[in-house]
């Protein structure tokens, strides 16, 4: 704990004494989740940061320090909507900053799973350090179906396949 101290931050409150929040407003629950956390007062659960604003010109430049909160940019909602799964659009809006650009090499790919374990959908990327290629990381998301297609053809037209020395 003195090494790694773990909070929990609530953003939203979709449950209260047996009851289904999430088709109520946005503002009923987050008033609902305040008066939760005040009561608690636990120093382990904090809520999370609400933005007010006036003027979108203010709103973009807190937006441009989201990487120094590491964050990719700023999910906005209405006060009025409905909690809602998946992809958000209409009444919430994930407000990213541009991403970060870096010159790698696919390094491996992976067959997905379920509807996808036909198509190679799981990414490990290496950057260079002198001769030798230094994995970074994974990626097997953000991509939409077709994207997918695009990639597992490229792939499948690209790649060396040994794989008792390299994998896929």
């Amino acid at each position: 704990m003195q090494e790694a101290p773990v909070v929990l931050l609530g953003y939203d409150l979709l449950e209260w004494q047996g009851q289904d929040l999430r088709e109520r407003p946005l503002q009923e629950r987050r008033e609902l989740l305040v008066r939760l956390v005040a009561q608690i007062n636990h120093p382990a659960l904090r809520l999370s940061p609400s933005i007010e604003f006036e003027h979108w010109e203010d709103l973009a430049k807190l937006r441009e320090t989201a990487r120094d909160q590491g964050s990719e940019g700023l999910m906005l909602k209405r006060l009025a909507s409905a909690y809602q799964v998946g992809r958000k659009r209409g009444d919430w809006w994930k407000w990213k900053v541009d991403p970060l650009v870096i010159d790698a090499v696919m390094i491996y790919a992976q067959k997905g799973h379920g509807r996808r374990s036909n198509l190679y959908t799981d990414y490990t990327f290496a950057v260079r350090d002198g001769e030798q290629l230094i994995p970074f990381t994974k990626a097997y998301s953000g991509l939409t179906d077709k994207e997918i297609a695009q990639v597992d053809n490229w792939i499948r037209r690209n790649s060396w396949r040994n794989s008792d020395r390299y994998g896929p």
